[in-house]
This record gives C-alpha cells, sequence and structure tokens, in this order.
C-alpha cells in the first residue's frame, strides 16, 4: 500500500503482492489519515480485509485514525522504506506502469489502472492478466470482447 500522485492528485494505491499483482487505486481529496482509512474502509468492504499490508513510513499511515481502523479489522502492518524497491518495489513498480500507461494513451488515471489490470503478463495468454488470475472468471475487456449473442 503507498500513496503516489499523478498529476498533482493523490491516490491511495493496493498492489497484490502475490502471483497477480491485481492493482487498486482511488483517489484521496486530502493526503492524510482521515480520507486514506475511508477509501481503504471502502476497499474493505467490497475485497475483503488482508491479513497484511506492506507499506513505507507515510505519516497517513502512522495516525491514530488509521491504527484504530487497522486494528478494527485485525490487519498487521508492516512498514518498510519510502521508494527502495527491496521495501516497497511491487507498488513502486506498478506507480510506474499506470503513469506510463496514462500517458502515452492521454487517459484517465482509472482507465489506466483497468489496463494495467486486464494487460496479459505474458503479452499473450488472457490467464495472465492480473484481473483474471484474481478472479474466477475470464473478466471481458471492454472494447475488445464482445458479449455472445443469444441464439
Amino acid at each position: 500500500m503507498d500513496i503516489t500522485h499523478v498529476r498533482g492528485r493523490p491516490y491511495l494505491t493496493l498492489i497484490d503482492c502475490g502471483p497477480s499483482r491485481f492493482a487498486v487505486w482511488r483517489r484521496l481529496r486530502v493526503h492524510c489519515s482521515a480520507n486514506v482509512t475511508e477509501q481503504l474502509e471502502a476497499v474493505f468492504y467490497e475485497r475483503g480485509a488482508p491479513e497484511e499490508l506492506l507499506t513505507d513510513n507515510d505519516t497517513a499511515f502512522r495516525g491514530r485514525t488509521f491504527t484504530e481502523f487497522i486494528a478494527r479489522w485485525g490487519v498487521r502492518v508492516r512498514y518498510r522504506c519510502a521508494y527502495a524497491p527491496s521495501g516497497n518495489g511491487i507498488a513502486e513498480r506498478c506507480h510506474r506502469s499506470v503513469k506510463v500507461i496514462a500517458a502515452r494513451k492521454n487517459c484517465t488515471v482509472e482507465e489506466a489502472v483497468y489496463l494495467h489490470n486486464v494487460t496479459p503478463r505474458d503479452g499473450r495468454n488472457p490467464w495472465t492478466a492480473p484481473a483474471n488470475v484474481v478472479h474466477a472468471y475470464a473478466v471481458r475487456v471492454r472494447d475488445v470482447d464482445r458479449a455472445t449473442e443469444e441464439p
């Protein structure tokens, strides 16, 4: 988990460190514990809470609001060095990928995250896309996959 900025706007980023590398980005109104907690709670309600979060030492992750929230959900937090590949490298790599997609496609951050999640990691097999690894079904890709017509 990390906070990054794109075009001057803060985003809370969550990336599955397992085999999927599925990314969830949520825009923050303000870079603070209260907003992080609000967005993180929405993600937990939608997808369930993880056992553990790996994050850097950002002040938003050290506030009392955040600490109480994490305790309420029973999630362990491990703190690592900011911007260090050995610490939070998976998140930093995802930030770079999404920012490059947004710049090259001239699209929104939300669309760039979507494209990151539906793009096959090996460039060919759709089952290697993060979204398909997370879900037990193939995610239909907008503007690529069409709905099957009824007979």
